[in-house]
């Protein structure tokens, strides 16, 4: 009907099954494998990444310590 509303909440439609982690992984090793002087962790240098986060985790938090 022209009067309905629809909601759609992004991560209740994505679920963390075995195949995605390890897709995800994945991924993450070929992105740092191919761009590693991008990586600082790798030793790199990104003059975009805010310095404030960290690489260790997935989500960005803001770091507290070197």
């Amino acid at each position: 009907t022209p009067y309905a509303e629809l909601i759609h909440y992004e991560s209740v439609t994505r679920f963390n099954t075995k195949e995605r982690l390890e897709r995800d992984e994945s991924n993450a090793l070929k992105l740092r494998s191919r761009w590693p002087q991008y990586i600082q962790y790798m030793g790199g240098n990104d003059p975009f990444f805010n310095p404030n986060f960290s690489y260790a985790h997935e989500e960005f938090r803001v770091r507290t310590s070197d």
